[in-house]
């Protein structure tokens, strides 16, 4: 599973579609030392809204509180309400990247995430291979993000190149694609760190459950 690490900070768009990625299979990877070999590139930072095309299936100095209800949908962080960025997170090492994505409430009220977001790496508009599978090894917690507080999810992205290229059909991606728990919309952050594999054969993403903090 591979990873980015951090440096420079790149602008996003949220997009519609529908998400596959939360119904993938779950999956424990083991999570990598911290900042273990973690690479020169560059933090990818998102923005705002965008329309969407096609999709798979969290900050500031303060944290979220969390608590194990759930909660209306009609409380839930909407895309549109969100920023989206990578940090270095756990960094690298083993063929495989280990960065998270932190979602920010740039909103104007207090909502709420919960569970799992949904991730997939994007080329040119189309989805690369397929969506992130789901890792259950953190239980999922009600979150409430007032405006400016974080959540963060771990992920874990694995080198393309560890796969046969014949079964794999490796292709470089220009965007990753994060739909925010229970939402439509779609938030798009640019990024040129990772390569996907065309065939969905091949697991490439991980995502962890969203805790609460930037994960710093």
């Amino acid at each position: 599973m591979g990873l980015a690490a951090c440096g420079n900070q790149t602008s996003s768009t949220v997009t519609k579609a529908h998400s596959d990625t939360s119904n993938s299979s779950v999956s424990s990877p083991s999570k990598p030392q911290k900042k273990q070999h973690a690479q020169s590139s560059k933090i990818q930072q998102h923005t705002k809204p965008e329309k969407a095309q096609e999709h798979s299936v969290l900050g500031t100095s303060r944290s979220a509180t969390s608590s194990p209800s759930p909660t209306p949908s009609s409380k839930m962080c909407r895309a549109s309400e969100l920023t989206a960025r990578l940090s270095e997170g756990a960094g690298a090492g083993a063929g495989s990247q280990y960065p998270y994505l932190v979602l920010t409430n740039t909103g104007t009220r207090t909502c709420i995430e919960r569970g799992f977001p949904g991730v997939s790496l994007q080329a040119n508009g189309t989805q690369i291979g397929a969506a992130a599978n789901r890792d259950a090894s953190i239980a999922p917690r009600t979150l409430h993000l007032k405006p400016g507080q974080s959540a963060y999810s771990e992920l874990a992205i694995v080198n393309a190149a560890n796969y046969p290229s014949a079964h794999c059909s490796p292709q470089q991606a220009d965007s990753m694609v994060v739909y925010p728990p229970d939402q439509r919309e779609s938030i798009r952050i640019p990024t040129s760190q990772f390569t996907g594999c065309a065939s969905r054969d091949n697991t490439i993403l991980t995502v962890r459950a969203l805790q609460a903090g930037r994960g710093e």
